[in-house]
């Protein structure tokens, strides 16, 4: 298939880091920053989601083990995160200390229809194989069957396996309807998949920002043919690269946004004016308790 320009997208992005970094405290701080809300926290890992008005259903996991510290961006976050201007500035900010891309999706929407894309699919790797690159991948697919009685779904090349580039095409349309009952124009998602090897140059965040090179490195062409003047990817394309960040935030304008715009707050105050007129006055020393530490099983 010959594909006319089209908008390339980072759609995942998982850095790692030495375990003694001090990223996850500076990421934490970032996120809260930009009204990231915690949803799960413990010694080990926590996930946040962006949005007070929870406009954002990804999830963004800080992750500490034995061995390396994890950020794990989804592709919603990713996209909330372009979308309000900040997704630069987010790159920015897991750059400050020394890092791994070990995993990054870049993605393209194509106005085609789902089902006819898994069914050329189909024909063309009919020998269960595709070859990202010079790897023979196995193909595998999960169809199902639209409203309309075609068939339709995903195609995987490489799923499960350790391959450093896999790629996933499925009929974005299909799965808009079955997740969400969102109805949208026919559209097919070629999402392609590249993983860090230790030992072995890989992507690097300058990917996520200007991702149209690797897309096209993995995806043609053997799944669609590289538009003319597609510059060619190698892991140390990006080379040196500056983004002027913002300055941050004072501790103290972190806590005025986060609880002036708290819905966990503004659902407490609801909670404690339905137990009456002492209903706040209670809130409040549940509040004092918490911040001073107090055990609210021993009070």
């Amino acid at each position: 298939m010959i594909c006319s320009p089209v908008k390339i997208f980072c759609d995942y992005l998982d850095t790692t880091y030495s375990v003694s970094s001090p990223i996850v405290d500076s990421t934490k701080y970032w996120v809260q920053s930009h009204g990231a809300s915690c949803v799960f926290s413990d010694d080990k890992s926590s996930s946040w989601r962006f949005g007070a008005d929870g406009s954002s259903t990804g999830i963004l996991k800080i992750d500490t083990a034995k061995t390396y510290s994890r950020i794990s961006a989804s592709g919603q976050v990713l996209a909330y995160l372009r979308a309000h201007g900040l997704f630069m500035e987010y790159l920015s900010e897991i750059s400050t200390e020394p890092h791994n891309v070990s995993r990054i999706d870049v993605s393209a929407d194509i106005s085609l229809d789902g089902a006819s894309a898994i069914a050329s699919l189909r024909k063309r790797f009919a020998s269960g194989v595709c070859s990202l690159g010079r790897k023979a991948l196995p193909v595998t697919y999960v169809l199902g069957v639209r409203p309309d009685g075609k068939e339709t779904g995903s195609f995987y090349a490489g799923h499960r396996t350790k391959a450093r580039t896999t790629a996933n095409v499925y009929d974005k349309a299909y799965e808009a309807l079955q997740k969400r009952g969102e109805v949208i124009p026919p559209t097919t998602r070629y999402e392609m998949r590249m993983r860090g090897e230790k030992g072995r140059a890989g992507p690097s965040l300058r990917d996520a920002a200007e991702p149209d090179r690797l897309f096209w490195h993995i995806a043609s062409p053997t799944l669609l043919n590289a538009p003319e003047g597609v510059q060619e990817w190698s892991s140390d394309w990006g080379g040196g690269w500056r983004y002027e960040r913002p300055e941050k935030l004072l501790p103290a304008e972190v806590l005025d946004k986060r609880v002036n715009f708290s819905p966990d707050l503004d659902s407490l105050i609801e909670v404690a004016d339905s137990m009456g007129s002492g209903g706040r006055a209670y809130l409040m020393r549940q509040l004092e308790r918490k911040i001073l530490g107090v055990n609210l099983l021993d009070s």
